[in-house]
């Protein structure tokens, strides 16, 4: 969130995120509390006027209950009822002010057209559901890189915050930089992606048991 809450601390340290990146390879900055700062869109152009956006829209109401479950898990937050009206989240020593009132989700889609163009890749999450392999396909002619998803290679499994909730502890230590940096400077990066991986399975598999 660098260009939002942390736009103070500088572009060197925006830029330690990405060092063990290989010069082959692209990375890609996500951050959703990008959606609901203003000023974010504007500094990103600043930064990178030919910079690739990608965002994906869904039904407002989902979007805000799931961005309030993901954020409960981490943070102190108010009721549901109250963060739906808008709110002032502490973070890190960082306040971040949300507000989802008086249209803001059509205004902020129509501001990053108009900022982006060309360079916005604007997809529906519905349409992701029932065609996830065609809309990363699409998301890797956009951002040209060659094309690698397939039949064969792609898997399509539901992950997100709700299935990580039986370990918050850890989730909150993963929002910690040190923690990060601890575990970036101490383990090999195949050993990472790999215990990535499988709690990423294991979280899809307490989703599909939460379901059952």
């Amino acid at each position: 969130c660098y260009f939002a809450h942390n736009f103070h601390k500088q572009i060197e340290w925006y830029k330690s995120f990405f060092t063990i990146k290989k010069e082959n390879e692209i990375a890609i900055d996500i951050c959703g509390i990008y959606f609901t700062d203003n000023e974010s869109l504007q500094r990103i152009k600043e930064y990178n006027p030919n910079v690739k956006i990608i965002l994906s829209i869904r039904d407002p109401y989902k979007w805000i209950y799931s961005f309030y479950e993901q954020y409960s898990g981490n943070f102190e937050m108010p009721s549901f009822s109250e963060f739906i009206h808008g709110c002032t989240i502490n973070r890190d020593g960082e306040e971040i002010v949300l507000d989802f009132t008086n249209q803001k989700i059509l205004k902020t889609i129509e501001q990053y057209r108009e900022t982006f163009g060309k360079n916005l890749l604007l997809y529906d999450f519905s349409y992701f559901e029932e065609n996830s392999l065609s809309v990363l396909q699409e998301i890797e002619n956009f951002i040209g890189v060659k094309t690698w998803f397939n039949e064969d290679n792609f898997t399509n499994a539901k992950i997100n915050a709700s299935g990580r909730k039986h370990a918050q502890w850890f989730n909150k230590l993963l929002q910690t930089r040190w923690f990060v940096y601890i575990i970036l400077k101490f383990f090999p990066r195949n050993i990472i992606l790999n215990l990535r991986e499988r709690w990423e399975k294991k979280s899809a598999q307490n989703i599909l048991k939460s379901n059952l």
